[in-house]
C-alpha cells in the first residue's frame, strides 16, 4: 500500500500535493522534487515509511545551510524514528483490515489453474479476467519478471550465464535482467497471436529494469533528436530507413513518457547505442551456437532489448498490455 493511499479522499490529496510542492524541507530543498532529487529517492516510488518519515521530519526541522549541525541531526533522528513507527502501525492495520479477494486464497480458482510453473495460454488469460488491475501486477509479477524462461526450463544456468553476460556488458545487476515475450511463458502473450507456442521465428525479447541506463539511453535519443534534421539531410538512408527513422523520432518519446525505451529504434550512430547492438549480436551468435547444442525451440529471429526506468514502469506497461489483450479477445468474441 502506497503512503499516498492513508489520506482518505482527492482533495485532501490536492491540498497535500500543492503543499508538498511549496515546503521548505532545508537549504536548496524547495519543494518535495527538489528534495527527493537531492536526497536521492524516486517520487513515484516513495513507499518505504523510512523515506517517507524523513521527508515529514524536514518539514518540522529543515536542514540548515551548515553542513555539519549535530543539533539538528539528533532532532531530525528523533523525529523520523517516531513518524516512521506510525506510519508502519498504520500501514499494517489499513492491511490486515482490507477485504481479501476470494481468488488470493490458497484454494481458490485463480490459483488452481496457475500451479504449473508455466501455465497454459487458456489458465492464464482466464485468471487475467477473474482479477483486478492490482492482483494482475501479481500474476505479472510471479510468472513475467520472476523464475527461469520456458525456453531455458531445462538449462536454468545457461539462462543465467547469459543474464551474467549482459549484466558486464552493460553494468548493471543480472537480477536487472528478464525475459518476457513468448520466451518466458512458451507461446505469444500479443493479441494478434496470443496462444502460438514459441518457435524459431518468435522474438527473443529482452528486457532490463534499470534507472541509471534508462537516463543514459534517454541522453542518447535526445542527442539523436537534436540532430535528426542534420542527419537525415546529408545520410545516405533508403526509403525504408527514411520511415523507420520519422516513426521512430515520433514514437520514442511517447515511449520515455510511459517510462521505457526500445533500444532499436536509436540508430547505432553513437558509442551507447554501438555497444548495446554489438551485444545483441553477440547473443543472436551465441543463441545459434546453443541450438546446435541441443537447447530446443530458440527464437533465431533476432534480439531486442527494452529498458525500463523501474519497476513501476515495467508492471505498469504491461498491465496494459494485458488488458488491452482482455479487451480485444472479448471486442472478437462478440463477433
Amino acid at each position: 500500500m502506497c503512503i499516498y493511499e492513508l489520506l482518505p479522499n482527492k482533495k485532501d490529496k490536492d491540498i497535500l500535493g500543492i503543499y508538498l510542492s511549496l515546503a521548505n524541507f532545508g537549504y536548496r530543498m524547495k519543494g518535495i522534487e527538489q528534495t527527493c532529487i537531492k536526497l536521492g529517492y524516486q517520487l513515484e516510488e516513495l513507499i518505504s515509511p523510512p523515506e517517507v518519515a524523513e521527508l515529514i521530519a524536514r518539514i518540522k526541522h529543515p536542514e540548515p545551510s551548515e553542513e555539519k549541525n549535530p543539533v539538528w541531526r539528533q532532532k531530525i533522528r528523533r523525529r523520523k524514528s517516531e513518524i516512521a513507527s506510525l506510519l508502519v502501525g498504520e500501514l499494517l492495520t489499513r492491511v490486515s483490515e482490507k477485504e481479501r479477494h476470494d481468488y488470493c486464497l490458497p484454494d481458490s480458482a485463480a490459483n488452481r489453474l496457475l500451479v504449473d510453473r508455466y501455465p497454459s495460454s487458456e489458465n492464464f488469460l482466464d485468471v487475467a479476467r477473474m482479477i483486478d488491475e492490482k492482483e494482475k501486477e501479481f500474476l505479472l509479477r510471479g510468472f513475467l519478471s520472476e523464475g527461469i524462461p520456458w525456453i531455458f526450463k531445462e538449462s536454468p544456468l545457461y539462462y543465467e550465464n547469459i543474464r551474467q553476460l549482459i549484466a558486464e556488458t552493460l553494468n548493471i545487476h543480472p537480477k536487472d535482467v528478464l525475459i518476457i515475450g513468448s520466451c518466458r511463458l512458451g507461446y505469444s502473450l500479443c493479441s494478434d497471436n496470443y496462444g502460438t507456442c514459441v518457435n524459431e521465428q518468435s522474438d527473443f525479447d529482452l528486457t532490463v529494469i534499470s534507472h541509471s541506463l534508462f537516463q543514459k539511453v534517454k541522453k542518447v535519443f535526445l542527442r539523436w533528436k537534436k540532430e535528426y534534421k542534420f542527419l537525415t539531410e546529408t545520410s545516405d538512408l533508403t526509403r525504408l530507413d527514411k520511415k523507420f527513422w520519422e516513426n521512430n523520432i515520433k514514437e520514442v518519446p511517447r515511449d520515455i513518457s510511459r517510462g521505457f525505451i526500445d533500444t532499436i529504434k536509436i540508430p547505432v550512430r553513437y558509442p551507447l547505442s554501438q555497444s548495446i547492438r554489438g551485444l545483441c549480436l553477440n547473443l543472436e551468435d551465441e543463441i545459434n551456437q546453443s541450438c546446435k547444442d541441443g537447447i530446443p525451440c530458440i527464437p533465431k529471429n533476432g534480439v531486442s532489448i527494452r529498458i525500463y526506468k523501474d519497476w513501476s514502469s515495467f508492471f505498469k506497461q504491461n498491465v496494459l498490455n494485458i488488458d488491452y489483450l482482455l479487451k480485444d479477445k472479448s471486442k472478437k468474441s462478440k463477433n
